[in-house]
């Protein structure tokens, strides 16, 4: 999931995969992280969207990235998770211009 973080797989299709049931890895997932499988997966989009977004990515191609159907729906993620739209969070990242003297 960390390679292809826009994967729409299931929590089932990932037990059928890994030869254990869904009720078995939703246990698994958060004994061993905290959180379900869901909002494990919402985090791990988070961190490859702060990381893509301060690397200079634009917007729309960290969205259709992450599996997002649209820049607006990932903005609206973005916004209620972290508190600043994508575009404000990038503006807040941007490396100060280097002075002259």
């Amino acid at each position: 999931m960390k390679r292809n973080p826009g994967t729409d797989l299931s929590l089932g299709e990932l037990a059928r995969t890994s030869n254990s049931s869904e009720r078995t890895l939703a246990r698994l997932f958060v004994s061993e992280t905290g959180m379900s499988f869901r909002n494990w997966r919402q985090q791990l989009r988070l961190v490859i969207a702060i990381d893509l977004l301060s690397r200079g990515e634009k917007i729309t191609t960290v969205a259709f990235e992450l599996g997002y159907s649209s820049a607006s729906s990932f903005t609206t993620f973005f916004t209620r998770v972290i508190g600043v739209s994508p575009r404000k969070f990038m503006k807040l990242n941007e490396p100060e211009g280097s002075m002259i003297f």
